[in-house]
């Protein structure tokens, strides 16, 4: 009986560390909900420049 009593707190405390472990990963700091982003309207880029024109002026 004492063998098997010894093997039983084995594989709690195995238990118990892995809980542990797992416990430790993750984002750490308090818990909160993310406010969604604002999406803003991006600037009106500036037309390119043909390929004909980058050729020549280079």
């Amino acid at each position: 009986m004492k063998k098997r009593t010894r093997t039983n707190l084995q594989i709690l405390a195995s238990v118990v560390c892995g809980m542990f472990l797992l416990a430790g990963c993750g984002q750490k700091g308090p818990l909160f909900i993310p406010e969604p982003e604002q999406q803003t309207q991006p600037e009106e880029a500036s037309p390119a420049m043909p390929a004909e024109q980058t050729q020549q002026e280079s």
